[in-house]
Order: C-alpha cells, then sequence, then structure tokens
C-alpha cells in the first residue's frame, strides 16, 4: 500500500502539505479532493466549495465528489444544493 506524503501535525500543516501536493498535481482529482476536504476540515468552507467544483469539472462523474459537496452544501444550511448534489451521485452510483 502506498505510503501518504503528508506527515501533518496542525490542521494548518495539513493545509500547507496539502496545497503543495495540489500546485505539483494541479490535474489530479484526487489531489484537489484530499485539498478541498482539508479546506473544509479547517472551516475553510468557500474555499472547499470552489476546490470541490474544480475538481467537478474534471471529473463530473465522481460519485465520491458529489457526495462530499452535497454534505458540504448541507452543513452550510443550502439543502437545496446539497439534495441537487446527491440526486447527481445517486443517477452515477444508483446503489448507494
Amino acid at each position: 500500500m502506498a505510503q501518504s506524503p503528508v506527515r501533518s501535525e496542525t490542521v494548518q500543516d495539513l493545509v500547507k502539505d496539502l496545497e503543495k501536493e495540489w500546485k505539483n498535481n494541479p490535474q489530479s482529482v484526487v489531489a484537489a479532493h484530499r485539498l478541498a476536504l482539508a479546506y473544509w476540515r479547517a472551516d475553510r468552507l468557500e474555499d472547499a466549495v470552489a476546490l470541490f467544483e474544480e475538481a467537478l469539472n474534471m471529473d463530473p462523474n465522481s460519485y465520491e465528489l458529489r457526495v462530499s459537496l452535497g454534505t458540504l452544501f448541507f452543513q452550510k444550511g443550502d439543502m437545496e444544493k446539497g439534495i441537487e448534489q446527491n440526486r447527481l451521485a445517486l443517477k452515477i452510483y444508483p446503489r448507494s
């Protein structure tokens, strides 16, 4: 199994490490998703939404990205957008 290059001790360090990973791999949906999750954890919700959306532009059929973004919208209180993302996720993976 591959080892994670991230060895962060704080959320701020995690964000910095993942920003470097994203900068080095700007076409990586995985790097974008990981950084968006770190932004979310750091309570940088608008940054997280923007990066989830950027990742979805690269891979609009990503079930995981849609579920993550939908959950974030629910947390933000935007039920309509959360429901929409979950509907799109169900279209991608109906058995979920």
